[in-house]
């Protein structure tokens, strides 16, 4: 009965080394493509997210989507934050962490927060292949008094062109433009419609290659007086995205079965996690998160409602 318990035990190791799928697609963090997930200010971000806070003055949590257990290292740019830590899967699905606690009752001048998450898939420790992680950022802004704030990003595979900003509800007026922690010119008048192309004004010419990045600052002043933050993040052209999932919608409607990418070792519903890329939900009327990941730190998020899916990041 020993022998047979122990003959039992090492085959369900050896099925949950198996469950690792090697992936040979660079890895995510080699090529700059930033996957931790963030919420920040009831802003949901893959890689890039932020908030800006009135006078510096902290407030909220930080949440890291968790996957699985792992671990997570936080260091600040701009602000003094040194945090490493290993997480276990309790059934919340997100790392929180209270600002105030992180870093202190405010800011004085603008913080990034680089995120290296480190997931522990099922079977890893018997797995011939190496595990990656992931890396991502949260930029915190400062708002003035009086100053209607806010934040944007955006991550582009190198070769390909950063959305232009457009500004509207300003008529006329005056703005100052900074990029990459140096000014843009001088005080420009502008009068609608304002846009600004982040590719041509770019300190020092638009990158050619990945894993590099550029924080602008935009103060407008017209009728009212704004201070927007855009993150433009670059990632290599050789990066290969995981790739979206199959959907079979049973006939009455009561599960939903999903395949995806054939390189991905975990996937995560609302409820369950699977050491597979493969699985079923239940539809919410809210709508259903769906996770993969790969043992490279290559992963995809998705939001399912009404029998299709409405993003993908």
């Amino acid at each position: 009965m020993k022998l047979f318990i122990i003959a039992l035990f090492s085959t369900l190791t050896a099925c949950s080394a198996l469950s690792l799928v090697r992936d040979p697609a660079p890895a995510s963090i080699d090529m700059g493509h930033k996957r931790v997930e963030t919420e920040i200010c009831g802003r949901q971000g893959v890689g890039e997210n932020g908030c800006v806070f009135p006078d510096g003055n902290l407030d909220g949590i930080l949440k890291i989507y968790k996957g699985v257990s792992g671990s997570v290292s936080i260091i600040g740019q701009g602000c003094s934050v040194d945090k490493n830590f290993h997480y276990e899967f309790d059934g919340n699905p997100w790392i929180e962490l209270p600002l105030k606690e992180l870093i202190g009752e405010r800011i004085d001048n603008d913080c990034v927060l680089d995120i290296f998450q480190y997931l522990k898939f099922y079977g890893d420790e018997e797995s011939p292949h190496p595990i990656r992680g992931m890396h991502g950022t949260v930029t915190l802004g400062t708002c003035p008094e009086g100053v209607v704030c806010n934040f944007d990003e955006e991550q582009v595979r190198a070769g390909w062109h950063p959305k232009k900003f457009s500004f509207d509800g300003a008529g006329e007026g005056d703005y100052l433009l900074r990029g990459c922690k140096q000014q843009i010119g001088n005080i420009t008048h502008f009068t609608e419609p304002f846009t600004i192309d982040f590719e041509s004004v770019w300190p020092g010419g638009y990158p050619l290659w990945g894993k590099q990045g550029c924080l602008f600052i935009l103060g407008v002043k017209g009728e009212n007086t704004y201070k927007i933050y855009r993150k433009v993040w670059i990632f290599k052209e050789e990066t290969i995205k995981v790739d979206q999932p199959s959907l079979q919608i049973k006939p009455n409607g009561s599960k939903i079965k999903f395949k995806g990418d054939q390189y991905v070792s975990l996937s995560t519903t609302d409820t369950n996690r699977f050491s597979s890329n493969q699985g079923d939900f239940v539809p919410s009327i809210d709508g259903n998160t769906l996770r993969f990941f790969t043992i490279q730190g290559r992963s995809l998020v998705l939001f399912f409602k009404d029998d299709k899916i409405i993003w993908v990041k």
